[in-house]
């Protein structure tokens, strides 16, 4: 979650000259706001929502293998703990969904994908055939959606592969990533995945494009944020530590995009760009929302969610009426007075 990080210094940086930063377009603000239901001091290690099952939350941690359950409520909250192989390795470089019955920890630097039975508490590890994996996302109890390494034309860059480990099913696709030879951190971005559609969603960070995929891969189109911003330098630097080698970013980045999910056919893109129709008041005291229809890729409307207790969010969730909002230090729940 080192895109949280990078987001704060961004929202900070536009704070303080949002006038100029603002991009030429405006928003559809919904005139309702969210209504706070509940809140609650998180505990400490926080630092994503990592599923939601019926009345139960989930949160990832900043220690693999521990998370946060609670209840919808917010009132009854307990750690749980399962023992990670290799938990050095996976702690450089980890993602945790939780998907029906099954707790997922995605291992980019290892790669790995281990898979908890949370009924039995038993576990199976399934080795990534190929190299490290920067973005995952859980489409199937053994379906996944990787943004891996690889070489293309002898230059390091990144492509999505559809990968089934029980079925032995592995596909990679070969035109639907820009190939820039920057170990594809020009096209970073955030996966997530529409159930009720059965759709995969790409929403780029540091430019104004979003892909839309099906499960096979296929793009079923190109789409475009309302902000105005495109265009993105990079220059690649390689980490080395005594578990992991990283591939970073080591120039000035410009974020556009922060958060972004795929829920019930409409797609939720926390935004980091103010409109000509924003006061530098409101976009510095909210977090706002900008929602897509994920059948076409058009933009529908834009909404706030408030700063709480000074705090703007950190991670966010939608659920039916619902929202759950993570923040430094606390967490909050919010009903959605009005239709999206």
């Amino acid at each position: 979650m080192a895109a949280a990080v990078i987001a704060v210094l961004i929202l900070m940086i536009i704070s303080k000259n949002n006038d100029s930063l603002k991009g030429d377009f405006n928003r559809n603000f919904i005139s309702k706001t969210l209504v706070l239901l509940y809140h609650s001091k998180k505990m400490n290690g926080l630092r994503a929502i990592c599923g939601i099952q019926k009345d139960q939350i989930y949160f990832e941690t900043d220690s693999v293998g521990s998370i946060i359950e609670t209840d919808s409520t917010l009132s009854n909250k307990r750690l749980l703990k399962f023992e990670i192989p290799g938990r050095e390795t996976v702690q450089s470089l980890y993602t945790t969904f939780i998907d029906s019955s099954y707790y997922y920890i995605m291992a980019g630097n290892v790669p790995e994908v281990i898979r908890y039975n949370l009924h039995r508490l038993s576990y199976q590890i399934f080795h990534f055939p190929k190299n490290l994996f920067s973005e995952s996302m859980v489409t199937g109890n053994s379906d996944f959606v990787l943004r891996a390494y690889q070489k293309f034309k002898g230059r390091w860059d990144q492509a999505f592969t559809m990968w089934n480990p029980v079925k032995n099913i592995f596909l990679t696709e070969e035109n639907v990533s820009k190939k820039r030879g920057d170990a594809g951190f020009s096209t970073d971005g955030m996966l997530s995945f529409d159930r009720s559609s059965s759709r995969i969603l790409y929403v780029e960070y540091y430019s104004n494009q979003f892909i839309c995929m099906d499960t096979l891969l296929q793009i079923l189109y190109k789409g475009q944020t309302i902000d105005t911003f495109s265009n993105t330098v990079i220059k690649v630097s390689l980490e080395t530590t005594p578990y992991s080698k990283t591939i970073t970013n080591g120039s000035p980045l410009h974020q556009i995009n922060l958060e972004s999910k795929a829920v019930n056919g409409k797609l939720f893109i926390h935004s980091a760009t103010p409109a000509k129709n924003e006061s530098s008041k409101e976009f510095r005291s909210n977090a706002v929302i900008d929602v897509y229809r994920i059948s076409d890729g058009n933009y529908l409307s834009s909404f706030y969610i408030p700063e709480y207790k000074g705090e703007r969010l950190k991670d966010f969730e939608v659920r039916a009426d619902k929202i759950i909002v993570l923040y430094d230090n606390y967490v909050a729940v919010y009903s959605i007075p009005f239709n999206i």
